[in-house]
């Protein structure tokens, strides 16, 4: 709309230019034939000024109308956005629809990769039961882990030592051989006996080797040094055991604390629930079945002593790894 204001401006000022023209011609040159050119130029200025003036009118009427102009064009702007955000929804509800179907698919590839990754009951039967043996005298019952088993080596067991010792001790002067009951798939359980090969009071871990020929025995996966830095609270994990001298019962929990000391040694704290005879046991990585530790200790509360099963001590497998270098055993860990 500012184009035509300016070139009705412009018009103007040439009209008045031009009479200014004329009127210096008239006084300049009297001759008949410059006048009548003159006159015929002043007619063209007139055609020219009814012109500009019909335009001025047009526009005027224009501005008057500028209004209903601007509202058309926003209507029809309206109207063209209103197609836009049809067509924006339409694409954007093919997409919708498109997600869907791909979360649904999601959902179905996603809920076969956990049937894949989740162990199933006779994975989790030889990862945490199979490895796990009763320690047993008449005044004693504790637990062990069979270690990882080499073809025609000696079969390990790693256990706690104040379990062994009250064992031995219980068994007189002279006895010394550990007593021990492995548990197989198939229900059967096997009666063996193992020789003590080296322990550690402080640590309270001790490592037995069985006696005379074992096969098909399922041991334990030990973890790398690095696995085990990277153990953190909240871990979830596995504590299997011999809890009052029965069969080995798994208990599901995590970690609760990485460095809790009792009586100058260093400890995990489990919250899987442990008892009486899950000294000695294997407390193992929910995630991969791997050894973590081996339960020590267990806190009482009251005059009574009642076990709390929620507050388990855990030697943690690192500082056995240590133990078992500086005892002779290193080719056991995992490198």
């Amino acid at each position: 709309m500012h184009r035509p204001t300016i070139l009705l401006a412009a018009s103007t000022t040439l009209l008045a230019f031009g009479w200014v023209k004329v009127a210096d011609w008239k006084r300049v040159d009297p001759s008949e034939a410059l006048f009548n050119r003159l006159g015929h130029m002043a007619g063209q200025m007139e055609v020219l000024s009814r012109n500009v003036d019909r335009l001025s009118d047009e526009i005027r009427v224009l501005h008057t109308q500028r209004p209903g102009l601007e509202a058309d064009e926003l209507l029809g702007r309206i109207d063209e956005l209103d197609a836009e955000v049809l067509g924006r929804y339409s694409g954007l509800a093919q997409t919708v629809d498109a997600n869907a179907s791909l979360v649904q698919a999601a959902g179905r590839d996603l809920s076969e990769l956990h049937d894949q990754l989740l162990p199933g009951s006779n994975h989790l039967w030889q990862g945490l039961l199979a490895p796990t043996v009763q320690l047993a005298s008449p005044m004693t019952v504790g637990s062990g882990v069979l270690m990882p088993t080499r073809e025609d080596g000696p079969v390990r067991v790693l256990t706690a030592w104040h379990v062994v010792r009250d064992i031995l001790a219980d068994g007189g002067d002279g006895h010394s051989e550990v007593p021990l009951h492995i548990y197989r798939h198939d229900g059967v359980t096997l009666n063996a006996k193992a020789k003590l090969l080296a322990y550690e009071n402080d640590l309270d871990s001790c490592l037995l080797e069985l006696v005379g020929e074992h096969a098909d025995l399922e041991g334990t996966s030990l973890p790398t040094r690095a696995h085990l830095a990277n153990v953190q609270v909240f871990d979830p994990v596995y504590a299997v055991g011999c809890p009052l001298g029965s069969d080995p019962v798994p208990s599901h929990g995590a970690i609760s604390a990485l460095d809790h000391w009792v009586d100058g040694q260093s400890y995990w704290m489990i919250n899987a629930p442990t008892f009486i005879g899950n000294s000695g046991g294997g407390v193992f990585d929910a995630r991969n079945l791997c050894l973590l530790g081996i339960v020590s200790k267990l806190y009482t509360h009251g005059a009574r002593r009642t076990v709390v099963p929620h507050m388990g001590l855990v030697t943690p497998l690192g500082d056995i790894y240590d133990w078992l270098e500086r005892s002779g055993y290193g080719e056991l860990i995992p490198q």
